[in-house]
């Protein structure tokens, strides 16, 4: 499933995929010139996603954010890959046909 929506989100010039000839497998992909001009509509969706966080939080409902990015980059900097490749990753299942 991962694969197919990599895949396609490939396909359609989003992100880029380098194959490295070596045992066991490597497989690094990255965001395209194409995909990085969709950096301000990510940022948005982020921001708007950390408002209704605190929407519910205000409401008294219990949520937990869990950012799983194991770099020593910057939180800002982390979160926002971290939510860059969960918003593209729904893009492709929602769009990319």
């Amino acid at each position: 499933m991962l694969t197919q929506q990599l895949r396609e989100l490939e396909a359609a010039d989003i992100i880029n995929r380098k194959v490295y000839n070596q045992v066991p497998p490597k497989v690094e992909y990255s965001l395209s010139d194409y995909g990085q001009s969709l950096s301000i509509v990510l940022s948005d969706l982020c921001t708007w996603g950390e408002m209704y966080v605190d929407m519910l939080k205000k409401r008294g409902e219990d949520v937990e954010l869990v950012n799983n990015v194991k770099t020593k980059k910057s939180l800002k900097s982390s979160s926002f890959k971290t939510c860059s490749l969960v918003i593209f990753l729904l893009f492709s299942i929602l769009f990319i046909k």
